[in-house]
């Protein structure tokens, strides 16, 4: 059995969440959706998952799949369960970007209805699970998964600061990572 590690870093716009997920163990994929992996350090190149997977070059450590849509985001991931990879590491930049495509996916541009809200917990569960379980692949285990989320306030007596996302994920993205931290300057 690997040593692993999977985990949430939330926080503010600006506060160095993107940067902080750099520093996981390269080679690393990282699932770039909102444009946050422009500002940091390591060599890069791009990677579009309908495409056979790249040679990395010397020096590179970083491959950036720019996410547009939710498909591009299952194309990345399905190469990563055949196990055939160089990546220690999968970073997901940002999670509330990824749920706030889910939306779109799911309401179509419209006003999400009430049922829409459990398709939603599910379609963004799965994600952070599958994600999560690449640590145990059989034969080619990543050895860190790192989501990337803004933060909110919740709640009004006692305000709790927690991964900016919409319902229960919010509460309950704790339970399927090994860490979950506040990230803030």
């Amino acid at each position: 059995m690997t040593n692993s590690l999977t985990l949430v870093v939330h926080g503010e716009s600006g506060v160095g969440k993107s940067y902080f997920a750099d520093t996981s163990p390269g080679p690393r994929l990282v699932f770039d959706v909102e444009g946050g992996v422009r500002f940091t350090p390591s060599k890069k190149i791009a990677w579009d998952p309908r495409d056979q997977l790249p040679e990395l070059p010397e020096g590179v450590d970083t491959v950036v799949v720019t996410v547009t849509d939710l498909d591009t985001i299952q194309r990345g991931f399905q190469w990563l369960t055949m196990g055939n990879h160089p990546f220690k590491s999968v970073v997901v930049d940002s999670l509330t970007e990824v749920q706030k495509r889910a939306i779109d996916a799911i309401s179509g541009g419209d006003q999400m209805k009430l049922q829409d809200y459990g398709a939603l917990l599910r379609k963004i569960e799965s994600l952070v699970r599958a994600f999560r379980d690449l640590t145990l692949h059989q034969t080619n285990p990543v050895q860190c998964v790192v989501f990337v989320c803004g933060s909110a306030e919740k709640g009004q007596d006692h305000a709790v600061v927690r991964p900016a996302l919409v319902g229960r994920m919010a509460e309950s993205l704790g339970y399927y990572v090994d860490v979950m931290g506040y990230m803030t300057t």
